[in-house]
């Protein structure tokens, strides 16, 4: 923030510009790190939440919002379904921090420049929803919170668990990491109403550049951009 003390010409305007994006940055990750602690504090009975929801619209908003950041930090991301629409119950709130957190894990993975995506499907009455990335190294599954995937992953097995559901991790020679989720689908009650699937904005914070943010490129934050 010290550096943003203007000095003069264009070339300062665009370091100012930098610096800011890079303390915007910093404030999204402040905010993850804060988010992760009072998660990780709360008791499942105060987290869980569940109400009607359309899956397949709640991916397809979501995952469009993600391939937009991928393709703004030089990341390759593609989605795919078959399904138009998938109702179910579940906690719209907590079933986005687990997508996410499965994607900021791939792209760790994948590293810059890398390959990643998802699939969601539907068998034998659960909805299947698939992360995978295109490792750069064939690797098997790290549970090493150092290697930032043992925290992340520990959250997703909750937030499935609270749904009925379970993870499932898959290492593949030359094929990087899949990490599968099951999930019990659960067909809303009559008459009680669905809701559209829209982002949360918290305070005005995205909530897909606060989970990315250890993950995205700095200019994803440029002011113009998150503003």
């Amino acid at each position: 923030l010290q550096r943003l003390e203007p000095a003069g010409g264009e070339s300062d305007q665009k370091k100012r510009e930098k610096y800011l994006a890079a303390a915007n940055q910093g404030l999204y990750r402040l905010l993850r790190l804060a988010d992760h602690l009072e998660f990780a504090d709360a008791r499942d009975q105060d987290l869980y939440r569940p109400a009607p929801l359309d899956m397949a619209g709640f991916c397809r908003e979501l995952f469009r919002e993600v391939e937009s950041v991928c393709a703004m930090s030089g990341y390759r991301f593609s989605y795919e379904t078959e399904l138009v629409t998938l109702l179910t119950v579940g906690d719209e709130a907590l079933l986005r921090r687990l997508v996410l957190s499965l994607v900021s894990n791939a792209m760790k993975a994948a590293g810059a420049g890398g390959a990643l995506g998802a699939r969601l499907a539907k068998r034998r009455g659960r909805a299947v929803l698939t992360v995978w990335d295109r490792g750069k190294e064939a690797r098997g599954v790290s549970m090493d919170p150092g290697e930032g995937l043992g925290l992340g992953l520990e959250a997703v097995r909750r937030i499935a668990r609270l749904h009925g559901g379970f993870l499932m991790m898959e290492g593949r020679p030359e094929e990087g990491l899949r990490a599968v989720v099951s999930l019990p689908v659960q067909p809303p009650e009559a008459g009680v109403g669905l809701r559209s699937p829209a982002g949360e904005y918290a305070g005005g914070f995205s909530p897909v550049l606060v989970e990315l943010s250890d993950v995205l490129s700095a200019r994803v934050f440029a002011p113009e951009d998150v503003i």
